[in-house]
């Protein structure tokens, strides 16, 4: 009961970033009132269930660009404001000179807002992997740590920071383990909170304490709402073509 648990959000518009990954041209209703209504319902939940503690906000850069009241409620409220990179893109498909542009690009955004210094980082999808060394190397020379890995494993977590030049930068993963042998990995967070009753998710926890790791839950805003709030609709979907606008609706 005294051991820590952190819960983070990865604070990002679902409708911005699942109509530039489909292509959509058409511009979307910002619904930026979806935004702040799964805010204050954080807000409530912190208040009721875990005494107003303060948390970690991962925000993508495009979000900070278009909500900026939003973002600066967040930080007065006592919520820690970290980067979870410009656009909701797979990191480790990117050069590692447009992922350190796009580093900058964020951290800039959000200090110019906050006038704050940002410290900690989450790739969108968790995608940088354990051998992605370069992206590591970047990271490591911008922030305090970094939340974007899956593992179970504190020696290999050891090994890497190691091997960076920054002893100061710390990496802080979210556990992706198998619960039972017949299942595949799962995460502490986001869809499998959702899906997976609570006695795995228990059971994830107490692994991750087993290994030496703090356990880190990961959610999102639109699991502090009806989702279907930030859902495409019909209608924003039609340009794709019958099939694909019925498959993603």
């Amino acid at each position: 009961m005294n051991k820590k648990i952190y819960l983070t959000i990865d604070f990002e518009n679902k409708r911005f970033d699942l109509a530039r990954q489909l292509g959509l041209k058409k511009k979307l209703e910002s619904r930026e009132d979806i935004l702040w209504e799964s805010y204050n319902n954080i807000n409530k939940f912190l208040e009721k269930s875990l005494n107003t503690n303060k948390i970690t906000f991962f925000c993508t850069g495009n979000l900070v660009q278009q909500f900026p009241d939003l973002i600066k409620k967040i930080c007065t409220d006592g919520h820690e404001i970290a980067s979870h990179y410009y656009h909701h893109d797979l990191v480790y498909k990117e050069k590692v000179s447009d992922f350190e542009y796009n580093i900058q690009k964020s951290i800039n955004l959000i200090e110019n807002l906050i006038n704050k210094k940002v410290f900690g980082f989450r790739a969108p999808f968790f995608s940088i992997r354990e051998n992605d060394f370069d992206h590591y190397n970047v990271l490591s020379r911008y922030f305090k740590y970094d939340s974007s890995l899956n593992l179970d494993d504190n020696k290999r977590i050891v090994k890497l920071e190691k091997k960076l030049n920054n002893k100061e930068f710390k990496l802080f993963p979210v556990i992706s383990s198998k619960i039972y042998s017949f299942l595949p990995k799962i995460k502490l967070g986001g869809s499998y909170l959702k899906l997976l009753n609570v006695q795995m998710m228990i059971k994830l926890i107490e692994r991750s304490h087993a290994n030496r790791i703090t356990p880190i839950i990961y959610l999102h805003p639109y699991e502090f709402i009806n989702e279907n709030k930030m859902n495409l609709s019909w209608n924003e979907l039609q340009e794709l073509g019958i099939l694909n606008q019925l498959y993603w609706y």
